[in-house]
């Protein structure tokens, strides 16, 4: 009987032995590990005190990489301590994708003002991870990629007393992007509600992660109100709204839409009037200008505006077979927002910072009756079909369409002839400094006259495009 006494205890003890976890040591980052599974690190303690903190995604372990997946927090034989002690002066902690388990990283931690977790979805488990700083000095918990909202923070759709949260979902110009949804968590105080700080604490993390904010085409804001709190959170940014934030990138909060004051106008992007003036310094950008461009811009340009580099021509005439241009009269005249008209310029790319400009909730793009033609702007990509007349996109030519879904580019315009079932075989686009350059269609009759590009180089007759005709 004794004999199997002994072997049951020789049992219980090997068992007891090989359930225990070891525990190592990192100098470099200064804390307390384990290695479950033979495949995966386990952080249990943070030995440092000072205010920079960092979770690493790996560690190498006897020469081997172990990812980084969970923090362990505390054991019931530490009396309740955090993996980061609350005597650490640490002010921010970012959380990394690799971790998918997440239990008491810090507690009463009265310096953490910040904490941004990149992968929201990855997490499995996140019990009371910061709940209890969420009672001191803790600002904010933004989870990226929180699609799924597997991050919460105890009661996610009320959050707790002190706290309330955001959903936010960002939208993007390049539909190929999906669409993410972000969490943020925030302070709540007596009557301080979602305003212009969260949402500028938001942008500024966005900015920090990479995230191209001219790519951003809607932000939607959803609020949940705390516990204790009985009425719907406002939004309110009529005063500044997010000046970070590019222009087009609208935010929508319930019924209320609001866009940048300082907006930036990304090309070739389709334009959306705002539901309000914005005023402000605007930023435009265009590649590939040099020779000759289309342009209608949804604010006031002047040549100065371009650096003395490029020279503005408006329509001001026609005939049956000719449109005339005319050069505006000084550098500082300017060109009405919506109006279509042509700029020759020397440089391969503008880069445009208009200040004090205005963007009207009334502006549109303009059609010019010039004769028997039109020169048509637009503010977004329009199918124009056939027979009509456009730069090509180097600048170098003025060709008709001959196809049905041919397009024009945003802040880009065309000239539609009298009657596109029979376009003339030449337009004559007289230029008031002398110069007469022929438009030729793609089906244009072969002419017996001298042609040079505008480079001045000979050309063949019946070639298409914008031509100087020798006049002697």
């Amino acid at each position: 009987m004794k004999k199997y006494i002994f072997s049951f205890l020789l049992i219980f003890f090997a068992l007891t032995c090989s359930a225990q976890t070891t525990r190592y040591t990192n100098e470099e980052y200064q804390f307390e590990y384990s290695i479950k599974k033979n495949s995966y690190i386990s952080l249990f303690k943070y030995l440092g005190d000072g205010a920079s903190f960092t979770i690493p995604a790996e560690i190498e372990h006897d020469g081997q990489i172990y990812p980084v997946t969970e923090i362990s927090g505390p054991s019931t034989n530490d009396n309740g301590k955090a993996y980061i002690p609350s005597t650490c002066e640490v002010k921010d902690i970012f959380v990394p994708s690799s971790i998918t388990s997440l239990a008491r990283v810090t507690r009463d931690n009265k310096y953490l003002e910040k904490v941004i977790v990149e992968n929201g979805d990855n997490i499995t488990n996140c019990l009371n991870a910061f709940y209890f700083d969420m009672n001191c000095n803790l600002k904010y918990i933004i989870v990226f990629n929180n699609k799924n909202k597997k991050f919460y923070a105890c009661d996610w759709n009320g959050g707790i007393i002190t706290f309330s949260g955001a959903e936010i979902n960002l939208y993007f110009f390049d539909s190929s992007i999906e669409k993410e949804t972000i969490i943020l968590f925030f302070r709540h105080t007596y009557n301080m509600k979602f305003n212009e700080e969260q949402f500028n604490y938001l942008i500024s993390e966005l900015k920090n992660r990479g995230t191209d904010i001219n790519k951003i085409s809607k932000i939607e804001i959803k609020v949940h109100k705390s516990t204790i709190e009985t009425n719907s959170f406002t939004f309110d940014f009529t005063s500044n709204p997010a000046n970070e934030l590019a222009y087009g990138a609208k935010v929508i909060a319930g019924s209320t839409t609001y866009v940048s004051s300082n907006p930036v106008i990304p090309d070739k992007v389709n334009f959306t009037t705002p539901s309000s003036d914005i005023t402000g310094t605007i930023n435009y950008t265009r590649s590939n200008t040099l020779n000759w461009n289309s342009v209608c811009l949804p604010f006031d340009i002047k040549e100065s505006d371009f650096g003395g580099n490029s020279k503005i021509y408006e329509v001001t005439s026609a005939s049956s077979d000719a449109i005339t241009l005319s050069r505006v009269a000084t550098s500082e005249t300017t060109i009405p927002a919506g109006t279509p008209c042509f700029i020759k310029s020397t440089d391969n790319q503008w880069d445009l910072t208009i200040s004090d400009a205005t963007i009207s909730s009334s502006v549109s793009a303009q059609c010019i009756t010039a004769g028997n033609y039109q020169v048509v702007g637009s503010f977004e990509l329009k199918t124009i079909g056939a027979n009509n007349y456009k730069l090509t996109a180097d600048g170098s030519k003025f060709g008709i369409t001959n196809k049905d879904d041919a397009t024009v580019t945003p802040f880009r315009c065309y000239i539609t002839p009298p009657s596109s079932s029979n376009a003339p075989a030449f337009i004559n686009v007289n230029f008031d400094e002398g110069a007469t350059i022929t438009l030729v269609p793609n089906d244009a009759e072969p002419q017996k006259v001298k042609l040079y590009d505008l480079l001045g180089r000979p050309r063949k007759e019946a070639t298409p495009g914008i031509f100087i005709k020798a006049t002697r």
